[in-house]
């Protein structure tokens, strides 16, 4: 797979549309925040209970069940959180790849239409991810690496799920898993071309650490300087990170 020829490809796409993509971007991030702060609730029963004991109040039976309901309640709005972050970002994926095919710009309308339409197939692939990458979260260390393998196992399925090349999530991942083989370095490359820049951001904060106690205040500039740039290469690159997986699958797609 000839990346600079995707990088080319989608250089062309952005031109005209990377201001749609990033709004698009930021109304799904804007809907997460406020379901998260809707959904938010501390879940964390032993912490009231030892507030309670600090307190020198009686932790009653009553107390345990009331706080288990609660504690059931803030695991089912984790739950529901995650599932809508999930169906947002599998219905902007969809969108996006659509308005690849069609060289168009991306509406948040395109997002909904995405999700309304394959809602079920979004919710299977969003719990077998989800089931997986939470197994794999017991295995120190290589369970990260193993994380990451599976993600690009799994990173064509919402485009073969659009495409209606599956009749279900469950086909979409199996499908998905045997066109990404052989591809899952090239796509990696790829996506570091447009992930590691974010980084200089990082960079600029970490030469501030060494200023700390000679220069405080030399510190706090590039502090300040390396979040701003870290943050500003962010929103100018992940569109293209975006758009050139999607072309990616395009290019594999047609072999």
């Amino acid at each position: 797979m000839d990346r600079k020829d995707i990088i080319k490809k989608t250089k062309t796409f952005m031109k005209g549309k990377w201001l749609s993509i990033i709004s698009v971007m930021a109304i799904i991030w804007a809907v997460e925040f406020m379901v998260s702060i809707l959904l938010k609730t501390n879940n964390t029963m032993a912490l009231f209970v030892e507030s309670y004991k600090l307190m020198d109040l009686e932790v009653t039976p009553e107390y345990i069940m009331y706080m288990a309901r609660f504690t059931t309640g803030g695991s089912f709005a984790i739950l529901v959180s995650s599932f809508i972050s999930s169906a947002m970002n599998a219905g902007f994926l969809m969108a996006l790849l659509n308005s690849i095919q069609m060289n168009a710009k991306l509406r948040f309308e395109n997002v909904v239409d995405m999700i309304r339409h394959h809602f079920i197939d979004i919710l299977i692939i969003s719990v077998v991810s989800s089931l997986i990458f939470s197994l794999l979260l017991l295995l120190p260390i290589i369970g990260l690496f193993l994380q990451i393998v599976v993600s690009y196992m799994f990173a064509f399925a919402y485009f073969i799920l659009k495409d209606g090349r599956a009749k279900d999530g469950r086909e979409a991942i199996i499908k998905s898993v045997d066109e990404t083989k052989g591809y899952k370095m090239d796509l990696l490359q790829l996506n570091l071309n447009y992930y590691i820049r974010p980084w200089i951001g990082y960079l600029i904060i970490f030469v501030g650490v060494f200023f700390l106690e000679t220069a405080p205040i030399i510190a706090l500039g590039l502090l300040i300087l390396g979040l701003v740039v870290s943050a500003w290469l962010y929103v100018l690159y992940i569109p293209y990170a975006h758009a050139a997986t999607a072309i990616f699958y395009e290019n594999v797609k047609t072999r």
